[in-house]
């Protein structure tokens, strides 16, 4: 049995069919997938904060750079480094 917030969450709906980026695949099958789903950071955050976790928050507690924000992306103008990212989220994800 996976992990109850599949449907909602945005890294996996992100990854879960990339196989270019075989380290998220690694993640999805650990965490989301296998026996790593309580140790989430991003169920961590949802569970501490009561918001879903950031985007960029991988279930191992790491950021990355989102390709919905990178700026090579069709579509998306301006620079994908997050450098615009809400304060709030970056303190939430030091005080955890």
């Amino acid at each position: 049995m996976g992990c109850e917030k599949q449907q909602t969450c945005s890294f996996f709906s992100e990854f879960r069919d990339d196989a270019e980026r075989k380290q998220y695949q690694l993640f999805i099958k650990s965490y989301c997938l296998g026996t790593l789903k309580d140790t989430c950071k991003r169920l961590s955050f949802e569970q501490h904060h009561g918001v879903p976790a950031p985007d960029s928050l991988c279930p191992n507690g790491f950021r990355y750079r989102s390709f919905r924000n990178h700026p090579n992306r069709p579509g998306v103008s301006g620079g994908g480094d997050g450098a615009g990212a809400d304060t709030r989220e970056h303190t939430a994800l030091r005080s955890m």
